[in-house]
């Protein structure tokens, strides 16, 4: 079994004690997808996504935003498959098998929001993650709201 410390906000969690707490399993996994969604791409190393580095300076379709998106997340994923597949201590509860479903909206002009889910080795469907990206990086204030109507849309439309 392989642990890695729980990060919160891009730092190290630390619990009421000072220390930091390890994940193992699904919550390792989930921390994992995470992490290299949204770590830039290292081609050194192999790692990251490229979705921090999508700059299109003209306004996109929906159609293209979402296929480039779409693309990305899953060429993300199976770095990190690979990666897992590396690691002898990795266990069927944390190492991701597949993407099992990606749901790509538009927001404004040039944003989109994307949901994750992957199947695990041992067939647990690790879902509800909601991220963002700007084809722009353009801050706006009403993206909180936008992520949390497309997280309650998702899972009641059982996505």
């Amino acid at each position: 079994m392989s642990t890695t410390i729980r990060m919160f906000d891009g730092d190290v969690f630390l619990n009421s004690a000072g220390r930091g707490e390890e994940l193992t399993g699904a919550d390792k996994a989930a921390q994992d997808l995470a992490e290299i969604l949204m770590t830039p791409f290292d081609s050194d190393r192999d790692y990251g996504s490229e979705l921090a580095d999508l700059d299109i300076p003209q306004p996109v379709s929906a159609l293209v935003g979402k296929s480039l998106i779409t693309r990305k997340v899953d060429e993300a994923v199976q770095r990190l498959i690979r990666f897992q597949q590396a690691d002898p201590y990795a266990t069927a509860q944390e190492r991701i098998e597949k993407l099992h479903k990606i749901v790509v909206e538009q927001f404004e002009t040039s944003s989109f929001l994307f949901w994750v889910n992957v199947l695990l080795e041992d067939q647990t469907i690790l879902g509800d993650r909601v991220l963002a990206v700007s084809l722009r990086h353009q801050e706006s204030a009403s993206l909180v709201d936008t992520v949390q109507e497309l997280a309650r849309k998702l899972s009641t439309s059982g996505a």
